[in-house]
């Protein structure tokens, strides 16, 4: 037993050193000009041992964005305790704080444009909180009645499409700002309330 759990410890920081090896070359190349030698020459290891993970380049850049989605949604979560009793303010912040890190960060970002996963990945990070505030706000009477799971469908389609005009140049970072102001009015939100939302500062991430 203890053998095994020695080589188990082994495989995870190998895996580990893999998926932060590709984190930093996939940034500083992008993940198209990435290649498999790039990740197994930065972690030093050899190419059996990326097999032993991976079984190619999108698998392992799946699993960068996994880990980063996880980092995001836990800093997400600390910062959203601070504001639960709106949840208008939760799910604005959730949008902004979401779309900024996917513009900034080029291994999600890049990911997120050219995978047919972006709704996936999108619900992975952000799913929770219109889930769980939508429905919130439907039953407190901030929201007015709809369907919370075709609500909260539209929301991350509406997140993955302005995601990939900001990506692709065609949109502007005011984007983010008219994006909450849409989503919150079909929320049923007041218009000159949602665009004040949309306009308060953002608060910082947790570390």
């Amino acid at each position: 037993m203890p053998s095994e759990d020695r080589h188990s410890r082994r495989r995870d920081r190998t895996r580990a050193r893999l998926v932060a090896a590709a984190r930093e070359v996939m940034a500083l190349k992008g993940l198209e000009a990435t290649t498999i030698q790039d990740v197994t020459d930065a972690a030093d290891v050899g190419k059996g041992s990326f097999y032993n993970h991976f079984d190619s380049k999108d698998a392992i850049a799946r699993a960068a964005v996994e880990e980063i989605a996880l980092h995001f949604a836990e800093s997400l979560d600390r910062l959203a305790d601070d504001l639960r009793e709106d949840p208008a303010r939760v799910i604005a912040i959730a949008i902004r704080h979401f779309l900024r890190k996917a513009c900034e960060d080029p291994v999600l970002g890049h990911f997120v444009l050219r995978t047919p996963d972006a709704v996936a990945v999108i619900e992975r990070v952000v799913g929770a909180y219109p889930r769980r505030d939508v429905g919130r706000g439907l039953e407190t009477g901030r929201f007015r009645e709809g369907g919370a799971d075709v609500l909260t469908a539209i929301l991350e389609g509406a997140i993955a499409s302005v995601l990939r005009g900001r990506l692709a140049g065609a949109l502007g970072a005011g984007a983010d700002a008219d994006l909450v102001v849409f989503v919150l009015k079909g929320l049923g939100i007041e218009d000159e309330e949602a665009r004040a939302i949309a306009r308060e500062p953002l608060p910082p991430l947790a570390d």
